[in-house]
């Protein structure tokens, strides 16, 4: 197994195991924006001062120009990058909004309102169906609301699923408006404090997130089945909400987590019918 492909298993099984399901022509390209994505994601992990994250994106905002420019850095995923670049002819513009985004990830700041999250879900989860759909359609999109929609759903979806794990770090994605509308007290959510309020909040989130998921289904409908296998990971929004409204889930304890003969079973299904 290669380098680019162990780092999107190792840290993103669930599109790892969707890009599985591709045509492998697609696979070479797609895996190593997966990878572009992880190593994005992994830098609040990895930093110990927002400075230093905004130092590692920099980087990667210089590498991006050199690649496009068809250098090698000698990093494995630029690298790889460099090669999907060279050979899908994608533009770096999202690419480049994809690093500008993740600086929320470091700032350990909070979105005002529900618009700029969404901002943030167009330009990070739904940047990668963006791209992936673009790489199968040779540089072309087939609607610009199905993006949106699709990546406001699996947004939304990693949100709750890694609440846990956000309050944990210090970081809440949830924003002030949503907080202050169900009373959910931003201090007691980092320490872990459960309420009613948080209750209710989660539950609303999770009908937002179905409903952006149903219109994603909708709009796949319109869409070639070569298109739709670019939104697979779809397939495990759902599935992870009915784990997430269990009675017996803590959201501020538990993670949600899929059996994998149930993720594989599911990406297997979606497949076959639409996305979801």
């Amino acid at each position: 197994m290669s380098l680019i492909r162990k780092l999107v298993r190792d840290h993103d099984r669930d599109r790892y195991v969707a890009a599985l399901f591709l045509d492998k022509r697609y696979q070479t390209k797609i895996f190593p924006i997966l990878a572009f994505n992880v190593e994005l994601e992994r830098i609040p992990q990895i930093v110990t001062e927002p400075q230093l994250g905004e130092i590692r994106l920099q980087w990667w905002r210089d590498t991006l120009e050199k690649i496009a420019r068809g250098e090698r850095v000698g990093h494995p995923v630029a690298d790889s990058m460099a090669v999907t670049l060279a050979r899908s002819d994608i533009s770096t513009v999202s690419l480049l909004e994809m690093i500008d985004a993740r600086s929320f990830d470091i700032s350990r700041t909070i979105f005002p309102d529900f618009n700029a999250l969404n901002s943030y879900f167009n330009k990070t989860t739904g940047a990668v169906f963006s791209l992936s759909e673009q790489i199968i359609l040779d540089n072309k999109i087939s609607s610009r609301e199905l993006v949106e929609r699709a990546g406001r759903a699996y947004g939304l979806m990693q949100i709750m699923k890694l609440l846990p794990y956000h309050t944990a770090s210090g970081r809440i994605f949830i924003p002030q408006d949503i907080l202050n509308e169900f009373g959910v007290d931003r201090v007691q959510l980092l320490g872990g404090q459960e309420s009613s309020g948080l209750n209710r909040m989660l539950t609303d989130l999770r009908n937002r997130c179905r409903q952006e998921l149903k219109t994603s289904r909708s709009l796949l409908e319109q869409v070639g089945s070569r298109v739709s296998t670019a939104y697979l990971p779809l397939a495990l929004v759902d599935p992870y909400l009915t784990i997430l409204e269990r009675n017996s889930h803590n959201p501020l304890t538990h993670l949600a987590v899929l059996n994998p003969l149930q993720r594989l079973w599911l990406l297997w299904r979606g497949t076959r019918t639409s996305p979801g």
